[in-house]
């Protein structure tokens, strides 16, 4: 980034967040369902950002100018006779919306970008879960059957090309989903359940780190290009932290 010790900033400014938010909360068919539901938008100035320097492990903080967060978030509940179902769904938009650049170096190299406009938080766009449960009486005990779902939409986990955090090999965040089953029966105070945790065993990473890191311009075009032919990182062995398995058990309760 062509700084020295001294270029880097002793310390950074406040900031503020002016937030709106319109929803409601909504019992219908005599309470046996409940919507809430909320639509939002959040404006952000002087953001705090913690800056890596790449090669060196050096990091500082500054205001990395403004972003803004929008989306909408709606859950459901239902209760219709031995079966209760929620399903929920949320939508998020958060970006910066202006570049911000490094300090200033000493000598003729220009400030580095440290976000662009446009460059996302590492946030998924969209979440999704559905679930439902059966309750039942056998033989004078009651019990239960549920299952449960949950989808989360893939994101960028960094900057984009133009910054010389962007790291190719790690930006993309791909999307997950999980499903899980439970059922219990209760034995006059003693509670017997089974459960298969990611009953579809997917194998989603969760975390990805290494290869390319602190990509820069080039210096013939001026521009730095998504495939970063030049570096100052990398690391040919890539750790990734997957799902876990798929996860058989059984517990028991005993209530005194």
């Amino acid at each position: 980034m062509g700084l020295t010790v001294n270029d880097i900033p002793k310390e950074y400014g406040a900031d503020t967040v002016w937030n709106y938010e319109l929803g409601g909360k909504f019992r219908l068919f005599q309470g046996r369902v409940q919507v809430n539901s909320s639509i939002y938008r959040i404006d952000w100035t002087g953001v705090q950002l913690n800056v890596g320097i790449p090669g060196c492990g050096q990091t500082y903080t500054q205001n990395a100018g403004q972003a803004r967060s929008q989306g909408f978030d709606s859950e459901i509940q239902a209760r219709l006779g031995p079966i209760t179902t929620n399903i929920t769904v949320g939508y998020t938009d958060a970006q910066y919306t202006a570049t911000a650049l490094g300090p200033d170096p000493i000598g003729p190299v220009l400030p580095a970008p440290i976000v662009r406009k446009g460059d996302s938080f590492p946030v998924p766009k969209w979440q999704f879960s559905i679930g439902g449960q059966y309750d039942f009486h056998l033989g004078g005990n009651r019990g239960y059957a549920r299952l449960d779902y949950q989808y989360v939409g893939k994101y960028f986990r960094g900057p984009g090309p133009g910054v010389n955090a962007y790291s190719p090999d790690n930006r993309n965040a791909e999307s997950m989903d999980v499903l899980n089953f439970r059922t219990g029966y209760n034995f006059s105070g003693l509670m017997v359940e089974l459960f298969v945790n990611n009953v579809l065993n997917g194998g989603a990473a969760l975390g990805r780190s290494a290869n390319r890191g602190g990509c820069s311009l080039n210096t013939t075009t001026g521009y730095q290009d998504p495939d970063c032919p030049i570096f100052v990182t990398y690391n040919p062995f890539t750790t990734i932290t997957p799902q876990r398995p798929r996860e058989f058990g059984l517990r028991l309760t005993q209530r005194f």
